[in-house]
């Protein structure tokens, strides 16, 4: 079969997406998705979440043991994990 990567943030996506209705439980995943042309400034506007509780920052470069290699933050608020 083939295999093809895709980004963290997509894969949560499709599962929040395709989520079958009767069954209870669906996810409530939020997630916000940077690249380099993103404004760190909007995100708090766009994203009123991420001021309430911790978060989880990862590197998205498609490959495994993130954690080993310190690419994984969890953060006990937005402003810690942007100086991260």
């Amino acid at each position: 079969m083939a295999q093809k990567p895709i980004r963290e943030a997509l894969a949560k996506q499709l599962i929040a997406d395709c989520w079958p209705s009767e069954i209870p439980g669906k996810p409530d995943i939020k997630f916000a998705a940077i690249g380099p042309p993103t404004k760190l400034e909007n995100l708090e506007k766009n994203h009123p979440w991420l001021n309430k509780g911790k978060i989880v920052a990862k590197v998205d470069e498609l490959f495994g043991k993130r954690g080993k290699l310190g690419y994984v933050k969890v953060a006990d608020s937005f402003e810690e994990a942007r100086k991260w």
